[in-house]
């Protein structure tokens, strides 16, 4: 396994923590907060060639969750950048989402009003995020839950409004725990349990795939954290799907969905994580595929300081090439975020830093 080095292009004060970020090709939008006020989330964004430059969008975005939070708690679960004729930032709060606009594509950045969709259920946190429909005048977005929601919300963008649709109501309820995940990609819903099972939503059917065949360690838990998930066209209304799942203490799991709808596990992608166990749900795998190519792109952050990537080509079932980043200290690595088809942005050293790798 090849080695690679990555380089900080953010770090946060000694006090201070980093929730998450996004990113477009000139910015990196960071939601921060003090160590010992996590429910305090500063909102603000710096350019990439010149991150000392801050410009603040929001000295605190408002979070309702109780402001006694224990120190160090991730609030905000992730950002996205949506949005075709004009662009707005969603960040999900755990509570809700807010949409800040920010008008054209073309420029700088322009902050506008918030506005907030909110959580039905005061019990419930919103766990993951995704775009399902981007379109000039509304995006749409699915949100999953800890007690096992999925929500559809849009945001219609010239009135700066969010309402809630009814599409995906047959998804409600499906998973029997917390589902963390989820990803939407034309029209298709790959959600990720905490039940070990990874469900699809395919031609307005639902598909599930547990990871009971694969060989465990019995010593210690395996659990499904995150899925991401590619459609490679092979005919004119033909598709191969393939699945990256992260499963704790193991790896990423790769599965093919045939033409034919059936469902195999096609690589296991061992992580080197023998000298502790995993336990934490913020480990993620994420797959690419790039236009013309026959390579599948895999990445995983890990519990010990480590970004693991993969090169596999599903034309002849084998992994190509595979390499790991040891990062500077110890620590989850998480929030893996690929701004363009060689450039990798990852949270590392207990989420004080954002960092970038060319591959």
């Amino acid at each position: 396994m090849d080695l690679l080095d990555g380089h900080v292009m953010y770090q946060c004060h000694t006090d201070s923590f980093i929730h998450c970020f996004c990113s477009t090709s000139k910015y990196f939008i960071i939601a921060e907060s003090l160590i010992e006020q996590p429910t305090k989330v500063v909102l603000f964004y710096i350019r990439k060639d010149d991150p000392t430059n801050c410009t603040i969008i929001a000295n605190d975005i408002g979070i309702s969750i109780n402001r006694d939070t224990a120190p160090h708690v991730r609030i905000v679960k992730g950002m996205l950048i949506a949005g075709t004729g004009t662009i707005h930032l969603v960040v999900n709060t755990s509570d809700g989402i807010l949409v800040y606009p920010f008008g054209s594509t073309r420029g700088n950045i322009k902050n506008n009003e918030s506005c907030k969709w909110t959580l039905p259920n005061v019990q419930d946190t919103i766990e993951s995020m995704d775009i399902d429909e981007d379109a000039d005048d509304h995006t749409d977005l699915v949100l999953v839950t800890k007690l096992g929601h999925v929500y559809c919300v849009r945001y219609e963008s010239v009135n700066n409004r969010i309402s809630t649709l009814q599409r995906y109501k047959n998804l409600d309820n499906v998973a029997t725990d917390c589902i963390n995940s989820v990803k939407c990609s034309q029209g298709e819903i790959a959600l990720a349990s905490f039940d070990n099972f990874v469900y699809a939503w395919i031609d307005r059917k639902l598909e599930s795939q547990h990871i009971s065949h694969i060989p465990m360690d019995t010593s210690v838990d395996h659990t499904v954290t995150s899925v991401d998930f590619v459609k490679i066209k092979k005919y004119s209304s033909s598709f191969l799907r393939f699945y990256a799942v992260n499963v704790t203490n193991i790896g990423c799991i790769l599965y093919k969905r045939s033409l034919r709808g059936q469902w195999e596990m096609a690589q296991v992608l061992a992580r080197d994580e023998a000298s502790a166990e995993e336990v934490t749900p913020l480990v993620q795998c994420t797959i690419h595929h790039g236009t013309g190519s026959n390579d599948l792109t895999i990445m995983s952050g890990s519990e010990s300081g480590k970004l693991y990537i993969w090169k596999y080509r599903y034309a002849s079932d084998e992994i190509t090439f595979e390499s790991q980043l040891s990062a500077a200290s110890s620590g989850v690595i998480h929030n893996i975020v690929m701004s363009d088809a060689s450039t990798i942005n990852y949270l590392m050293n207990d989420d004080t830093c954002i960092a970038t790798l060319c591959i």
